[in-house]
């Protein structure tokens, strides 16, 4: 059982490793790092019994051990999504939208919502339309205003 002592223990390894390549990502803030730690070691005692620590403790071993084959179906998952978009004769044009390469599943849903049929949107403001992003002209009486309906279904606009 992980003790708050051992906690700390790990945290200033951290943050004594702060200078290397090998270190965890908060470690690269000093501040932040020595804020927690000495939130820590200010921190109250616990009074938790030892049979409620190890019920809670199982609880989230238990938890964590059903989340790693979810993780690795999702992973699995991204991979054959991934593999569909690039050997998509559009895939190029939807992957070059985005700067970061793994943002595949964002082009891929790009790709499924706007679709491989190019006579669907013939020009950009078509499909700037369909995807909310055309100004409409809102009228009241003799006030009238040019703004943008961004519309709450649009899967374009989920992705």
């Amino acid at each position: 059982m992980a003790t708050v002592e051992s906690a700390l223990a790990v945290l200033a390894e951290c943050r004594s490793a702060s200078g290397s390549h090998n270190h965890v990502r908060w470690s690269s803030c000093p501040r932040v790092c020595s804020q927690l730690l000495a939130r820590l070691r200010n921190a109250p005692l616990g009074v938790l019994g030892e049979l409620e620590v190890e019920a809670r403790r199982s609880a989230v071993l238990g938890l964590v051990a059903a989340l790693i084959p979810i993780v690795e179906q999702i992973s699995q998952l991204t991979s054959q999504i991934a593999g569909a978009v690039r050997s998509h004769p559009d895939g190029k044009i939807f992957l070059g939208l985005f700067r970061d390469a793994k943002s595949v599943i964002c082009a891929a849903g790009l790709l499924a919502e706007i679709g491989d049929n190019r006579a669907r949107y013939p020009t950009r403001d078509a499909l700037a339309a369909d995807a909310g992003q055309a100004p409409v002209t809102i009228q009241s009486g003799k006030r009238s205003n040019a703004t943008f309906r961004w519309p709450a279904t649009s899967a374009c606009e989920r992705t």
